[in-house]
């Protein structure tokens, strides 16, 4: 298990996963087209291992590269698989039902039996036929209807269509194979093929079945390699924001607890001065000179922090409003930073003071701890 060993390489993975939507075979293509010195069945190991280790968790890290409605997406796409595999159960049935009616009038016909069960028969065969195409019908209606709820959730969305065809794909080629399976079995079970063609041209025979599954294979194979190929995964928008709030996260909360640093120092010197009665103006001045400097510091690369996620492109919704969020939070914190008032001096309460900065500094770090 090296990579996971390697913790720059195991968060790499851990992205990649994240980025390829959960898909193992596409976050390994991404991996070794990286690290050309990893063992393919190492990468993929590790992958499985890291996926299954993020659970019931890896949703919302979808949620969170993919954008807003993902739920509603595996809503729709659970609805559509389960509706395509009740349609290939009753499919099935009405078939089968319909090659025993015709195994059973076509024994008839050669044992010269009356007219009149034979008739009967047909109107059997008349009423499954009738009920396979009305089922064909609503089918192909409910389809149609969850499609479209589909198609108003991604519009305008790349990432979220990528999601969906990526996952459709997966779910098309699961319900095409079992379709092809019934159809085999159902072939190999019954003996006349008189009447097949009756109902094949509504249903389809299984070569038909097998070239359906073969394009869903195929579909499916280049949805894999569209996002593998795509450099646009990993240079998404609110990928860049986090990229920037990581960056000055560390050096804005250095700044931060120098301010504090500097603040209890001269809490510390102040409380000198009072109990020697020496007030050292000169001194205090210095002193409010260097704390107006480190928070001017700080400022500074709130500011920059602010210029570089506001030049950051967004074209889609989600991706505003994580954009819009950052800069929000961020020039809450520059107001916050902006706005902390050096020690009082000459003071008759410096521990009140102490409090005082004490409780803004902390507020601010809190705040910032949001925004990162």
């Amino acid at each position: 298990m090296m990579i996971l060993e390697n913790f720059k390489v195991y968060s790499e993975c851990k992205d990649t996963l994240i980025e390829s939507y959960g898909d193992i075979d596409i976050a390994k293509k991404k991996i070794l087209s990286q690290n050309s010195d990893l063992d393919e069945y190492i990468v993929e190991e590790n992958l499985i291992a890291i996926k299954e280790g993020l659970g019931d968790k890896i949703l919302n890290f979808f949620s969170k590269v993919v954008g807003g409605d993902i739920k509603k997406i595996n809503t729709i796409l659970a609805d559509m698989k389960s509706e395509e595999t009740k349609f290939i159960n009753d499919e099935h049935e009405g078939e089968s039902k319909f090659y025993k009616l015709s195994a059973a009038l076509a024994q008839l016909k050669r044992d010269r039996s009356d007219k009149s069960e034979q008739d009967s028969i047909l109107v059997k065969l008349n009423k499954v036929q009738k009920l396979i195409k009305d089922l064909v019908s609503s089918h192909n209606s409910i389809m149609d209807d969850l499609e479209k709820q589909v198609g108003i959730i991604i519009k305008g969305n790349k990432r979220k269509t990528e999601y969906y065809n990526l996952k459709r794909a997966e779910d098309s080629v699961e319900t095409k194979k079992l379709r092809v399976d019934f159809k085999k079995k159902l072939i190999s079970d019954e003996d006349s093929t008189q009447y097949l063609s009756d109902i094949q041209k509504i249903l389809g025979n299984p070569k038909d079945a097998e070239k359906d599954l073969e394009k869903a294979q195929d579909n499916l194979s280049k949805e894999k390699d569209k996002i593998g190929a795509s450099d646009e995964v990993s240079k998404m928008p609110s990928k860049k924001i986090e990229s920037i709030l990581d960056t000055y996260h560390k050096e804005i909360i250095k700044s931060i607890k120098d301010i504090k640093a500097h603040s209890d120092e001269s809490i510390s010197v102040l409380k000198d001065f009072r109990d020697k009665d020496a007030a050292d103006s000169s001194a205090y001045s210095s002193m409010k000179d260097m704390f107006n400097t480190k928070k001017e510091k700080a400022v500074g690369l709130v500011e920059v922090a602010i210029s570089k996620i506001a030049q950051v492109k967004t074209e889609e919704n989600d991706n505003v409003q994580d954009k819009n969020k950052a800069i929000d939070y961020l020039i809450n914190i520059k107001n916050k930073m902006s706005k902390i008032n050096y020690i009082k001096w000459p003071s008759t309460d410096l521990d009140k003071e102490k409090e005082r900065m004490d409780k803004v500094i902390q507020k601010i770090s809190e705040e910032f701890q949001k925004a990162a």
